[in-house]
């Protein structure tokens, strides 16, 4: 078989098979002399732009090559062995294939948001968002309830508590009870429900907390602002939560206490006092003489000045905060 008949017979099951994979190498016989000189001015003649004369023998191997490497995808092989061409050897081309690089019609453009195509912004689940109705359907329930009853207080704080409230009774006092414990789930809300609705924080950044599912983030500044406030003003909060009282500790009371008259109450030590002054409730600021009694038991009255005076007026604690 002549060496173009070999060309050949390479080309037409180059064609059959497709492009080629990865690493496949093609095998030529060596050229004589002639063939040599042939090829290497057809390959001049090449990169000079010039026509090939198909006649010519050594030109019809450079055709058969070019045709060869069409086939293989028009690609120029990463790397070719040519010691043939010179030392009488064979010749080796492997081809590597790559990846034809994407047409600009095919190029992936990013669709910026609120522009047609692009995904919409996932709807807040209604029971998740934050506002009164959120408040009303998830107040009474764990973990926000808090309690009214002594039995949750600190059990140190609370054998205190039972003894003032026992003195108090004796005394003709009378005594509402509004919050003893309030769970750390409940302080988080009411405390980050102050931060959103008065622009201390974004409401995208109100921290997680486990058991505590409410979603801050309305869409915008204004709703999520908004949503908070109706949770504040159903709760009735006057100024901002803490999220270390001490009734999450379960130390701490809020109870009204009124009497009229003058109260006659028993002392820790035992001893009698009658308090005679004015004003007549143990709120804040409250009756002085009434709050040395309540000390004196372990339960003192939290003093406070501003906004916070007037929403804790019924708060006693184990330390005054």
């Amino acid at each position: 078989m002549t060496r173009a008949a070999k060309t050949q017979q390479i080309v037409r099951k180059a064609r059959q098979r497709g492009r080629r994979r990865d690493g496949d190498s093609i095998h030529l016989e060596p050229l004589d002399e002639e063939e040599k000189q042939g090829t290497k001015a057809s390959a001049q003649t090449h990169s000079r732009g010039e026509f090939l004369d198909r006649s010519r023998p050594s030109h019809m191997l450079m055709s058969r090559l070019l045709a060869l490497r069409r086939t293989v995808g028009n690609r120029r092989p990463q790397s070719v062995v040519r010691p043939g061409l010179d030392s009488g050897t064979s010749v080796n081309l492997t081809v590597m294939r790559e990846s034809p690089a994407p047409s600009p019609a095919s190029a992936t453009t990013p669709t910026p948001a609120g522009t047609p195509g692009a995904t919409p912004a996932a709807t807040p689940d209604p029971d998740k968002i934050s506002g009164k109705e959120w408040w009303d359907a998830n107040e009474g329930k764990s973990p926000y309830i808090k309690s009214d009853k002594i039995s949750d207080l600190e059990s140190d704080f609370q054998s205190k508590v039972n003894e003032f409230e026992s003195a108090l009774k004796a005394a003709g006092a009378s005594i509402s009870i509004d919050t003893t414990k309030r769970p750390a789930e409940r302080a988080h809300v009411l405390h980050y429900a102050w931060q959103v609705a008065k622009g201390e924080i974004k409401a995208s950044a109100v921290p997680s907390m486990t058991g505590v599912d409410i979603t801050w983030d309305h869409g915008s500044e204004a709703a999520s602002k908004k949503g908070a406030q109706e949770i504040l003003d159903a709760a009735t909060v006057k100024s901002k939560p803490s999220l270390t009282s001490n009734h999450i500790d379960g130390k701490a009371i809020d109870w009204t206490i009124t009497w009229t008259g003058d109260l006659k109450i028993k002392k820790k030590d035992g001893t009698e006092i009658e308090i005679k002054s004015k004003p007549r409730s143990g709120g804040d600021p409250g009756n002085t003489e009434l709050h040395s009694v309540g000390e004196g038991y372990g339960v003192i009255k939290g003093l406070f000045t501003g906004p916070k005076q007037k929403r804790d007026a019924p708060h006693w604690s184990s330390d005054g905060s």
